[in-house]
């Protein structure tokens, strides 16, 4: 049987060929892996971002870097957040970049922001597209959620604040009084002491109803 050298180069050049190939998209399988573990990574530290009480600013931007270390892999991929008229995005965003996601981050209801991810055109970009918009998806409605937290506790603070300028102002100008269910009293401000004619140790224990009936019989009839 006589083998002719160019069918053996043909035969030895096609397995070569399709080593390589498997070579290439063994490799191409573990770049991929790995990209996908640095970007549940950057996802598992914004969840634990999210637990922090601090400024709005602070956390949109933090939130920016982590999800730029999640397409670290690539120098052409920016995020970018924007949340009540302010934007948040990594220093070296380019303004020519070409938008690829655009999720938008809903405060109790209402769309308050967006959160965006953009890249270079002119440089290819290995996108898992679904994976990608699910993680940003993600990232976007946890945002959301930590707004309205904090939104939640800055109006709890205010109404607090108001109750205490509410709560000096009765102090300062008014009566105040504390009694038990008997209505015998357990305390008296200044104010109180001053109408009643009584100290304060003296008006510890008495009865609110008496007191005050004295009062009113002793005012000048109209």
């Amino acid at each position: 049987m006589v083998v002719h050298a160019g069918k053996l180069n043909r035969k030895t050049a096609s397995r070569k060929s399709s080593s390589c190939t498997q070579y290439l998209e063994s490799k191409r399988d573990e770049m991929t892996v790995r990209q996908k573990i640095i970007k549940q990574a950057a996802c598992y530290d914004i969840s634990r971002l999210m637990l922090k009480n601090q400024p709005v600013e602070d956390m949109c931007q933090q939130i920016v870097n982590l999800l730029k270390q999640a397409w670290s892999s690539s120098d052409n991929v920016w995020p970018f957040i924007e949340v009540f008229n302010k934007c948040y995005k990594f220093s070296m965003f380019a303004e020519a970049a070409k938008q690829k996601f655009c999720i938008p981050v809903m405060v109790n209801g209402a769309i308050c922001g967006q959160l965006c991810l953009f890249y270079d055109e002119s440089s290819p970009v290995q996108w898992e597209d679904e994976d990608d918009f699910v993680l940003l998806k993600n990232v976007a409605e946890d945002l959301g959620l930590w707004l309205e937290r904090q939104r939640t506790a800055e109006g709890g603070q205010n109404i607090s604040d108001q109750t205490g300028m509410i709560e000096k102002g009765v102090h300062e100008h008014g009566c105040a009084i504390i009694t038990d269910q008997d209505g015998r009293i357990e305390y008296a401000n200044q104010n109180f002491c001053l109408i009643s004619k009584l100290s304060t140790q003296e008006s510890l224990g008495q009865n609110i109803r008496i007191i005050t009936s004295g009062l009113h019989d002793s005012a000048p009839p109209h």
